[in-house]
C-alpha cells in the first residue's frame, strides 16, 4: 500500500495498457472506509450447528471433542516429569500421583 501510494506503479495490464514493473495480480488501492456492522453482536446461538446436525454426527461431535480433552488431559500427565529423563513408574511428580492415586491399577 505504501510503496503504491507513494510510486504509483499500477498494475502490469489493466485491459489497454501493459506495464512489466507493476504488480502481477491485483494493484493495491485504498477503498472507501465504513463502520464494522455491530448489529450481529448477541445474536450468536452456540447450538446452532446442531440444528442441522442429525442425532448420530451430533454425537460423533461431542465424542471427538471429549476424546481430544482426553488426549490433552493425558499428554499433559505424562510431559511433566520431575526431571527431564524418561518417563518412569517410580516418579515423583505432583500429577503421577494424583494419577496413581485416580487409576490404582496403572501402578
Amino acid at each position: 500500500m505504501i510503496l503504491e501510494f507513494t510510486l504509483h506503479i499500477g498494475p502490469s495490464f489493466d485491459g489497454k495498457n501493459f506495464n512489466p514493473q507493476g504488480w502481477s495480480l491485483v494493484a493495491p488501492k485504498f477503498t472507501e472506509w465504513a463502520a464494522p456492522d455491530l448489529s450481529l453482536i448477541g445474536k450468536a446461538n452456540p447450538f446452532g450447528a446442531f440444528e442441522h446436525l442429525g442425532f448420530v454426527a451430533a454425537t460423533l461431535l461431542a465424542f471427538v471433542i471429549l476424546l481430544s480433552i482426553f488426549f490433552d488431559a493425558m499428554g499433559t500427565m505424562v510431559a511433566w516429569p520431575p526431571k527431564p529423563a524418561p518417563s518412569t513408574r517410580t516418579a515423583t511428580s505432583p500429577m503421577w500421583t494424583v494419577c496413581c492415586r485416580l487409576m490404582p491399577w496403572a501402578r
